[in-house]
């Protein structure tokens, strides 16, 4: 099956529905804003062809991208996000077929659309507001089970909420768990709280 005819059933079929839950944009990636908050919904071609992925992300307008660099919302895709999630299909690739005729098309854009209802709007409600959800996942954090780079992100998340103490704990969390060769990394955690004066 052709991956334009694919693309043409989502976006006949399942970007309506994103679009009625407040998503809007072009191309292959949708997002929905509010404040400084921002929810990705793309679909990534394979490169081996054959099938897409189920791509979702959030980020928050202050934090820099991974890359380092300044977040432009409107342009955002899901892997400059600080959080991101994929919806795997039952395919064994875990992406979301093509299919050999328009039945199966139909079939996978269905069950995409499934997916979503259940496992991605749940993915969302977890931030679906800032900075209530953030205040409530920095409460339940458990530095001990996250990795330096998460632990990057949350720290200046709760440094933006004037969180100060748990900024420099989870700076430390982040440091102890990096390794020596990972400098920038190590960089940007030290950053995160500016020194006493």
């Amino acid at each position: 099956m052709d991956r334009a005819v694919f693309f043409g059933l989502l976006r006949q079929d399942f970007f309506p529905m994103l679009r009625r839950e407040g998503f809007g944009g072009s191309g292959n990636s949708l997002r929905r804003m509010s404040g400084p908050l921002v929810h990705v919904v793309n679909f990534q071609a394979s490169s081996s062809g054959g099938h897409c992925y189920l791509n979702l992300g959030v980020h928050l307008s202050f934090l820099p991208t991974p890359g380092g660099k300044d977040a432009a919302p409107d342009q955002l895709d899901e892997a400059s996000c600080a959080f991101r999630f994929r919806i795997d299909s039952p395919d064994p690739s875990g992406g979301w077929v093509y299919g050999e005729s328009a039945n199966q098309a139909k079939e996978s854009v269905t069950g995409l659309a499934s997916g979503w209802s259940h496992v991605g709007k749940a993915f969302f409600e977890s931030y679906a507001k800032y900075p209530d959800s953030f205040v409530s996942i920095l409460d339940g954090l458990d530095p001990s089970e996250m990795r330096s780079v998460d632990l990057l992100s949350h720290a200046r998340i709760a440094m933006h909420l004037g969180r100060v103490e748990q900024a420099n704990r989870l700076v430390e969390a982040g440091l102890r768990k990096c390794p020596p060769v990972a400098s920038s990394l190590r960089a940007n955690l030290r950053r995160v709280v500016p020194p006493c004066p």
